[in-house]
């Protein structure tokens, strides 16, 4: 394994690199993890390699020489460009890699939604170029996302956002299914909205962390810098009600009975997923095997599931793998483990 890398470009080559990114596994993780600490001056052409490929994951499609022709012709021309198909495959332009992949990432987009649309219609009419973004996290994987206005998403792992390309509109709507940091740029005539579930976070321009997993009881939003708007149903009506946070403060929604708590956050425990720290703050079983296989894109399967007895955990674990983590936790709860590929068998 090709430990030393100059710049981006060795990232996004290297076979372990890209087939890390794309399907992670426990010990590709510990191996990145490990290395991303031994060398902290790389941390930012680390996080921009691996953004641009999985930037360049697409779906495979079939389309005809016909349709792609035909697709070719109206990318090009929609962009200007005096090239027909035939030169375009032709041609070799010189520049720098980067400039290439990023060109490439403009026209594989947009030649792949022109041909999906070109399939399902097949009338010959203009075609029309969606402009929807989608980016998704698998279990076991975290990404940091720079959004059209500058902004930047940390995107935890099992989550995923959505949203529209270029921001077009008076408002810059996100919407999330699980965990994210947002970062955002001030806009005064443009609010950021934060679309998660039944809740909406609206921001000028603030620092905040929603955390809103579908399969959660409850959604959390903490404010960290800035001011933000909190809507959400209530007990009494399925109208939406505002809350205001101030830096500093959270808000907890019960999705089942509709009800809402403010107070005061803990920023530390909140931003160390962010910073690649686990933590645990009296964590039953479940909460803690869950958290687990998101973070690590794992499953787990149990023996003797009711030896555990009542777990009440605390602790934290820093940039640590699986193993780590685990040996710590079976001293602590007394049952052993093995570790094959995606599956972790526990037995107490």
């Amino acid at each position: 394994m090709k430990e030393h890398f100059d710049n981006i470009e060795d990232f996004i080559l290297n076979p372990e690199f890209k087939s890390w990114v794309i399907e992670p596994t426990p010990e590709s993780n510990e191996f990145w993890q490990i290395w991303l600490k031994n060398h902290p001056k790389q941390k930012e052409t680390f996080l921009i390699a691996k953004e641009l490929v999985q930037n360049i994951e697409f779906k495979e499609f079939k389309a005809t020489d016909e349709v792609k022709d035909k697709v070719l012709n109206s990318v090009l021309r929609n962009s200007g460009s005096k090239n027909t198909p035939s030169n375009f495959r032709k041609h070799k332009a010189p520049g720098k890699l980067l400039f290439k992949i990023a060109a490439s990432l403009v026209l594989i987009v947009s030649i792949y939604f022109l041909i999906e649309s070109y399939n399902l219609t097949n009338t010959g009419s203009p075609v029309v170029v969606k402009s929807l973004i989608y980016k998704e996290n698998p279990a076991g994987r975290k990404s940091q996302i720079f959004l059209p206005d500058g902004s930047m998403v940390w995107l935890n792992s099992a989550s995923s956002i959505e949203y529209v390309a270029n921001f077009s509109g008076d408002k810059r709507i996100v919407k999330l299914k699980g965990e994210a940091y947002f970062n955002v740029v001030k806009d005064g005539e443009r609010p950021f909205i934060v679309e998660s579930g039944e809740m909406s976070v609206t921001a000028l321009g603030t620092a905040f962390n929603v955390k809103a997993f579908e399969e959660d009881n409850a959604a959390k939003v903490v404010l960290v810098e800035g001011k933000v708007k909190v809507e959400r149903p209530t007990a009494q009506s399925k109208a939406q009600e505002a809350a205001f946070l101030d830096p500093g403060e959270f808000l907890l929604y019960n999705k089942r009975d509709k009800k809402s708590i403010k107070g005061k956050a803990d920023i530390n425990a909140t931003m160390a997923w962010k910073n690649g720290v686990i933590l645990f703050e009296r964590a039953s079983f479940t909460e803690v095997i869950s958290k687990l296989e998101r973070w690590y894109g794992v499953s787990f399967k149990i023996q003797n599931e009711r030896k555990k007895g009542v777990w009440d955990y605390s602790s934290e674990f820093d940039n640590q793998s699986l193993d780590n983590v685990l040996k710590s936790l079976s001293y602590t709860k007394n049952f052993e483990y093995q570790i094959h590929k995606d599956t972790v068998k526990i037995k107490f």
